[in-house]
């Protein structure tokens, strides 16, 4: 994933070696002592699902990973955990706010099995402000969600979860109230991904 503006890349790992990793493009990408890259310090050590850069504030990013979340304030050199508050620690998608480096938010359940094995996944979605622990966002959701919230998209003072079953549902006010999006057409089947174009 680059960041605007800088020439860095971040990009998860998924086994053997996990981690988020950085490359500037002007160095070799970070390497271990032997073959394989390292993960930066505070990086989660289990694979890492989801990666946002802040749009607006250089050098912040957020993962979301098998082990729990973390952000870096430093363009990925080193990684902050940030676990405390939530019951759930296997964190799937990630997304920041915009206007507020410090809100992001993360959909998260009790493990890979519950998560993609199509049965009851246990999922939740949270949000974190500067110096407050993990927040459950249910108002008007579901608890637990009935499919694993996959894409997870904060813009132009909206936030918008996409559950693997095909669900779309919309806040308007940072998570705290939610309604389900209603789509013309055909139904969707499932749901993994969001996306936001600017011009």
């Amino acid at each position: 994933m680059f960041e605007r503006g800088r020439s860095s890349v971040l990009a998860s790992v998924i086994e053997p070696v996990c981690g988020a990793y950085e490359d500037d493009r002007r160095h070799e990408p970070r390497r271990h002592r032997g073959e394989q890259p390292s993960a930066p310090p505070g990086s989660r050590k289990h694979d890492v699902h989801s990666l946002a850069w802040h749009p607006r504030v250089p050098g912040h990013a957020y993962e979301a990973g098998g082990g729990g979340a973390a952000f870096s304030t430093n363009g990925g050199e080193t990684w902050q955990p940030a676990d405390e508050g939530r019951d759930r620690h296997y964190t799937w998608s990630v997304t920041v706010d915009p206007d507020d480096p410090d809100c992001w938010y993360v959909s998260a359940s009790t493990g890979p099995y519950a998560a993609h094995g199509r049965r009851d996944p246990q999922a939740r979605i949270y949000r974190r402000r500067r110096g407050e622990a993990w927040q459950l966002l249910a108002g008007g959701l579901p608890d637990p969600l009935p499919a694993m919230p996959y894409a997870l998209l904060a813009t132009d003072g909206r936030l918008f979860a996409g559950l693997a079953n095909g669900q779309l549902w919309e806040s308007r006010d940072q998570g705290d109230s939610w309604a389900p999006l209603r789509l013309s057409g055909d139904p969707l089947d499932a749901l993994v991904a969001l996306g936001y174009a600017t011009y």
